[in-house]
C-alpha cells in the first residue's frame, strides 16, 4: 500500500510543474482576453457616444427646419394676404445655407379649388410673376389643388413655381396628413423636383389655417385651410458634413422604417449600400443603431466603425499580457524543474547515503557479533547499553 502511494505521489510531483504551466498559461489567456474584451467595449462605447451625437445633430437639422417654418408662419398670422415680394423679402434675408443644412428654400403652396383655378392664376400674374403657369406632377382628379404660389430662393427652385404638388399621390397623401393632423409632417423619402437634379429627400409641411391656429376638429382644418409651408430638404446636403460623419471613422447609413421594407435614405459610403435586415445581422464588432421618431415618420441610423476607427483601437497591452504572461509561466516552470531534479539528486544522494550507512552499520555488527574479545559501550551515566557476545560471555 506505501508503495502504491508513494509510485503516486512520484508522478504527481513529476506532472506538477507542467500542470503549473498549462495553468499559468490558462490563466495568461484568461486575463488577455479579458482587457481585450475590456478595450473593445471601450471602443464600442466610444462609438456609441458618436452615434449618439449623431442622433441629435440630425435631429437638430430637421429642427432647424422646422424653425425656419415657424417664422414664416408669422407672416400668416395676422390674417393679410401676403404677396409673393414680400415672402421673397424675409426669406431671402436668411442665409438659407448657413442656417438652415439641407433646406432648398421654403415654400407656400395655395390650396385651390379647381373652380377657382383660373382666378387663382390671373391673381399671381398680377402679383410679379407675369408668365405664372399649373403644372402638375402627375394626374389629378380632385377638386382642390396644392400650387407653389410662392418659392424663395428661386435661383435654387427653379422650375417648381406654379407646379401642383397635389397632383403626386404620396405628396398628397402627406399634404391631406398635415392639414387633418394641425402640426409639422414629414413625407415619406421622394425625389425632389428642384433644378431638376432628382435629389432624395423629404417634404417639412406646416399647414396654415385662417385664423392661425389648428381648428379643434379635422372637418373644421379641412375647411379652414389657406395653404401649407413647404421646406424641401436633400438628405445627403443635410447630413454629408456632420463631423462625425465627415470624419472617416464611420460608416453610417439612415433608414426610413415607418413602413416595410425600409428605405435607405443616406449611406456615407453608398459603396457598401445594403438591406437594413443585413446591416444588422452583419458580423461587425463595432456597430450600433439608434432610432429616431421626427415628424410621424420612424427612422434608424446605424453607425459601423470604419477601418480608421478600429486602427486607432490600441491592443497593445494584450499582447503585453501574453508575451509577459507565456514568459513569467515559462520561467516558472523552468525553476520548478530545476528545483524537481535538485531535489531529485538529493533525494538519490541520501539513499545512497542510507545504504551506505546500513552496509557499515551490518559491517560494524559483523565485527561485533565474532569479535572474541569484549567490547561494550555505556552511556553518558555509566549505565550498559550494548556488549558483544564475548562481552556476556
Amino acid at each position: 500500500m506505501r508503495v502504491g502511494i508513494h509510485s503516486l505521489m512520484t508522478r504527481f510531483r513529476a506532472a506538477l510543474p507542467p500542470l503549473i504551466l498549462v495553468a499559468c498559461l490558462v490563466l495568461t489567456g484568461a486575463a488577455a482576453w479579458w482587457q481585450d474584451d475590456s478595450i473593445g467595449q471601450k471602443a464600442q462605447i466610444d462609438l456609441v457616444n458618436h452615434a449618439e451625437h449623431i442622433q441629435a445633430e440630425v435631429q437638430r437639422r430637421f429642427k432647424h427646419a422646422e424653425y425656419g417654418l415657424h417664422a414664416l408662419r408669422g407672416l400668416y398670422a395676422t390674417g393679410a394676404k401676403i404677396s409673393r415680394s414680400q415672402f421673397a423679402a424675409y426669406v431671402t434675408s436668411r442665409n438659407i445655407q448657413k442656417e438652415f443644412a439641407g433646406v432648398q428654400g421654403f415654400s407656400f403652396n395655395q390650396r385651390v379649388q379647381r373652380s377657382e383655378l383660373d382666378a387663382f392664376v390671373a391673381a399671381q400674374r398680377l402679383d410679379g410673376a407675369p408668365d405664372f403657369t399649373v403644372r402638375q406632377l402627375g394626374s389629378n382628379d380632385h377638386p382642390d389643388l396644392y400650387i407653389v404660389q410662392s418659392i424663395e430662393p428661386a435661383q435654387r427652385n427653379q422650375g417648381v413655381l406654379g407646379l401642383e404638388i397635389g397632383s403626386e399621390s404620396v405628396r398628397r397623401q402627406f399634404l391631406e396628413q398635415a392639414v387633418d393632423r394641425g402640426e409639422v409632417t414629414m413625407t415619406a423619402p421622394i425625389t425632389l423636383v428642384q433644378n431638376q437634379k432628382n435629389l432624395l429627400g423629404v417634404l417639412l409641411l406646416m399647414p396654415i389655417y385662417a385664423n392661425d391656429s389648428p381648428p379643434a376638429t379635422v372637418a373644421l382644418r379641412r375647411s379652414e385651410l389657406n395653404g401649407v409651408l413647404v421646406a424641401p430638404i436633400a438628405i445627403d446636403e443635410l447630413l454629408s458634413d456632420i463631423p462625425d460623419i465627415s470624419s472617416g471613422l464611420f460608416n453610417v447609413e439612415v433608414f426610413d422604417t415607418t413602413a416595410a421594407p425600409s428605405q435607405t435614405i443616406f449611406d456615407s459610403d453608398p459603396t457598401s449600400r445594403a438591406d437594413i435586415s443585413n446591416k444588422t445581422q452583419a458580423n461587425l464588432r463595432y456597430s450600433t443603431q439608434l432610432g429616431l421618431p421626427l415628424y410621424g415618420r420612424e427612422l434608424a441610423i446605424l453607425v459601423d466603425g470604419r477601418e480608421p476607427f478600429t486602427a486607432a483601437i490600441d491592443h497593445r497591452s494584450t499582447g503585453l499580457i501574453l508575451v509577459l504572461g507565456t514568459l513569467l509561466s515559462s520561467l516558472l516552470f523552468m525553476h520548478l524543474r530545476r528545483l524537481q531534479k535538485e531535489q531529485s539528486l538529493i533525494a538519490m544522494e541520501v539513499k545512497q547515503r542510507a545504504r551506505e550507512l546500513e552496509r557499515e552499520r551490518g559491517r560494524l555488527k559483523t565485527i561485533l557479533e565474532t569479535s572474541t574479545d569484549g567490547i561494550y559501550i555505556l552511556d553518558a551515566s555509566g549505565l550498559l547499553v550494548q556488549a558483544n557476545p564475548a562481552m556476556l560471555r
